[in-house]
């Protein structure tokens, strides 16, 4: 909205990129910028690293199409840096190129859309939950030659023992924690242990 980006009270995202892991899952609630933050991510390795492709799929190909049209277009045009550095000619809702040989790719996968025939040095999956599973590992294989090989998923969850949260079962977690405003303390929030609304005491599942 006109102002530099920054993570101010969204302090977690920094933590989030900043991990050097090949895989990286991240289990979220929903609006909490980890699309835009992970976007600028992609674009940053893209200029930063020769030769280096970045896959970024989400459930539909709309859906790719939209994001890059109304979230990366606006933070590309408005940099001088990579307003320069973008290929115009090759700058879509499904590609963009960044100096000679760096490519962004934007993609779905329910529907008619198929992994693209090309290699890639990282995948990033948006809402893996809404996916569809046989399609993002088509695109995994897209990472075979890669000596990168790295993976960002992130989803809000849906059932157990699928999707997100059947990756976060089987990686090693990390959990954001927050320092209690009196006590000083660290503690893991807990929606049913720690949210108290004055002057009710209704089940906190009623609240929609």
């Amino acid at each position: 909205r006109g102002k530099p980006y920054s993570f101010k009270d969204h302090e977690f995202q920094e933590v989030i990129l900043a991990d050097t892991a090949v895989e990286v899952n991240t289990q979220k609630c929903s609006q909490i910028g980890m699309s835009e933050a992970t976007s600028r991510y992609g674009v940053a390795l893209v200029n930063m690293i020769p030769d280096f492709t970045v896959i970024t799929t989400f459930p539909f190909s709309g859906d790719a199409a939209s994001f890059a049209r109304t979230r990366v277009d606006p933070f590309v045009s408005s940099s001088p840096y990579l307003r320069e550095a973008v290929n115009p000619k090759m700058n879509s809702g499904e590609i963009k190129q960044f100096g000679e040989n760096g490519f962004l790719y934007y993609r779905g996968t329910n529907g008619r859309t198929q992994a693209l025939s090309i290699p890639a040095d990282m995948i990033i999956s948006d809402e893996i939950d809404r996916s569809d599973p046989a399609t993002l590992s088509q695109y995994t294989s897209r990472l075979t030659h890669s000596p990168y090989k790295m993976r960002r998923n992130f989803s809000t969850p849906t059932i157990p023992k699928y999707g997100i949260a059947l990756k976060m079962e089987t990686s090693m977690r990390k959990h954001n924690l927050c320092k209690c405003d009196h006590c000083a303390t660290w503690f893991k929030p807990d929606y049913f242990e720690h949210v108290k609304i004055p002057g009710y005491d209704g089940p906190l599942r009623a609240i929609n």
